[in-house]
């Protein structure tokens, strides 16, 4: 929305950034010794903690770096200052100290850590459903959890044409004959 705000009122089309955010920073991924982590600084506060966190506090108190339009101004000279620091702890380090500090942050997990984590675990968020093929096909489950009408899970995605025969047939009102004649014609 603030995007298309700035477009509207000050006629400025914004440029891709990939994570990064275009008016606050530090507001993006950065590399870690093993890892990658978002980092998410949105006030001066913030990014105080930030910068002592990393042993930088010095950039705290710089004037090219002390606000948050001065960052956003000077986030090419002031980035590469910290992807240098990050790369000093892993990613999980990182994200105890800052969130310590009270600096947002989290990690950027690969799929196996995802389905790794704990609270993925505890919701049961990965599952193993009957396949038409006649094996049990790993699934994701809904992340929405309903306590009175919870959603039920029966089977994984059907096989190609799998139910063709039912939905031609008891949906539809094809005959037999109807549906081997689509079928012969490569309609179905």
């Amino acid at each position: 929305m603030w995007a298309m705000t700035r477009v509207l009122g000050a006629g400025k089309i914004p440029q891709r950034m990939g994570n990064a955010h275009s008016n606050m920073v530090p507001y993006q991924v950065f590399r870690c010794k093993e890892g990658d982590i978002i980092v998410a600084v949105g006030n001066y506060s913030q990014y105080s903690a930030f910068c002592t966190v990393i042993d930088r506090p010095l950039l705290a108190s710089d004037p090219r770096y002390s606000t948050g339009p001065h960052r956003n101004r000077n986030r090419e000279a002031l980035i590469p200052l910290i992807a240098e620091a990050m790369l000093a702890r892993t990613t999980e380090e990182w994200v105890g100290l800052l969130e310590a500090n009270g600096v947002p942050c989290g990690p950027i997990n690969d799929m196996k850590q995802v389905f790794e984590n704990p609270q993925v675990t505890h919701r049961e968020m990965q599952q193993s459903l009957p396949h038409g093929a006649g094996v049990d096909a790993p699934s994701v489950a809904n992340p929405i959890r309903l306590s009175e009408t919870p959603i039920r899970y029966s089977r994984s995605a059907p096989t190609l044409g799998e139910h063709n025969q039912a939905i031609l047939n008891g949906r539809l009102g094809l005959s037999d004959e109807r549906i081997s004649a689509l079928m012969a014609s490569g309609v179905v």
